[in-house]
């Protein structure tokens, strides 16, 4: 996945909520840098690059996971491990 396409699902994703893009630029900066860590994290440890599907699912699991505090059962591993490193930025961007 290309740097251009996160940003362009990210981007998508406000459109789709109704969010200015000035209102969620910060966070949407947070998680496409964050997301653009994780491909490269994946690249060097020589797995397959995080596809547009992935980010998707991971962004539908994000949502779950502050919703309702938990994890969905039998989601996949990369997605799991991506939105536990949003998670974790996420609060760190909140709290601080």
């Amino acid at each position: 996945m290309e740097t251009k396409e996160i940003e362009d699902l990210f981007e998508r994703l406000a459109k789709q909520y109704g969010v200015s893009p000035e209102e969620s630029k910060p966070i949407f900066t947070l998680l496409v840098k964050t997301t653009l860590k994780y491909r490269d994290m994946l690249m060097a440890r020589g797995e397959k690059p995080l596809t547009v599907e992935e980010t998707r699912a991971a962004l539908d699991e994000l949502l779950h996971v502050m919703n309702k505090k938990s994890f969905s059962p039998n989601i996949s591993p990369r997605i799991h491990e991506l939105v536990q490193l949003w998670h974790d930025e996420v609060k760190i961007f909140v709290y601080n």
